[in-house]
């Protein structure tokens, strides 16, 4: 979780998915203290009209005409070889980290434009134990996605109606207690493959999911306004 002793740091990573604009997306923008593009997330900055703090990747997505403002402009480039072990979201995010930020908002790494494996690659991703201190969502204009680990307990603001599904993706997940759902769980244990804890709703505007061992993706998805 967030260690609230410390004054909140927001980075924003874009990456090189689809970005539709909603209220989701413009809030993480107008929120973010620092601005990371992904490689392709480049392009993406600059249709939404964002001048990044940094570039970072191997820059093999990135289209030319968008490299080529980026170094008349002097934004700041990291670039790693191709050959490397670590997606460009990857990078990012340690990026981030590096800054700083102990909360990392990730757009544009849910909806490829012509792959599926880096949507379901950033979802596993964000539940590394290497960023297990790390407050991660990945956002897209109505829905959010989030990690939730042993002894955490997470508080989500919406709607009365919107959806929420709970996700185990270690092999189980114990003690499951939720506030504010249609159908509330009190120490519920979710396995790996289980649809138990999927299409659930909020009932109040905000709701807190906890759990006591395991690792548990949280996904919001908000009603259209």
């Amino acid at each position: 979780m967030v260690n609230t002793s410390y004054p909140t740091k927001n980075a924003l990573i874009i990456g090189g998915g689809l970005v539709n604009t909603g209220y989701n997306t413009h809030k993480v923008i107008e929120d973010s203290d620092f601005i990371i593009a992904a490689d392709g997330g480049l392009d993406n900055c600059i249709h939404l009209n964002i001048n990044p703090d940094l570039i970072i990747g191997d820059l093999d997505s990135a289209t030319t005409s968008s490299l080529d403002l980026a170094k008349d402009n002097n934004w700041a480039i990291r670039k790693f070889s191709r050959d490397k072990n670590e997606t460009d979201g990857e990078l990012a995010i340690l990026a981030a980290i590096d800054y700083g930020a102990n909360n990392i908002n990730i757009i544009g790494a849910l909806k490829g434009k012509d792959r599926f494996d880096h949507p379901i690659g950033n979802m596993f991703l964000i539940s590394s134990d290497s960023f297990k201190d790390q407050n991660i969502t990945l956002v897209e204009e109505t829905y959010e996605i989030r990690v939730l680990r042993k002894h955490q307990i997470l508080t989500l603001s919406g709607q009365p109606g919107d959806i929420v599904s709970l996700i185990s993706i270690s092999d189980i997940s114990k003690g499951i207690i939720t506030w504010g759902l249609k159908y509330d769980l009190s120490g519920v244990s979710i396995l790996r493959g289980s649809t138990r804890g999927m299409s659930n709703e909020m009932i109040w505007r905000n709701i807190e999911v906890s759990i006591s061992d395991g690792i548990l993706m949280v996904y919001l998805e908000h009603s259209p306004v």
